[in-house]
């Protein structure tokens, strides 16, 4: 499991602009069945059309566990009260 974040403005989505148009019109061709527009598409979407087409009869994405490893790394981090974080403590050891 890994998180990706990147700057709206980002230096990837700048090389990829800057690019030949030969090479755009690969990409075009490559992401058209992903996406109306896929000369404006972002290169974090690009990552996530070409992960869906590695799993193309898999189930892409994250999983459930995942998913809620995510949610309680999340919530640890949100939660300021020591009040609920006992409540979420006594709710996952009772379930």
């Amino acid at each position: 499991m890994g998180v990706i974040a990147l700057s709206e403005n980002n230096a990837i989505d700048r090389m990829i602009s800057e690019l030949p148009e030969n090479e755009k019109n690969e990409l075009v061709i490559r992401y058209e069945s992903t996406i109306l527009d896929p000369t404006n598409m972002k290169f974090i979407e690009r990552m996530v059309a070409d992960s869906r087409s590695v799993a193309l009869k898999h189930t892409a994405g994250l999983s459930l566990p995942q998913q809620t490893q995510m949610t309680l790394f999340s919530l640890f981090f949100m939660i300021e009260d020591n009040i609920i974080l006992k409540a979420l403590k006594m709710l996952l050891t009772n379930v």
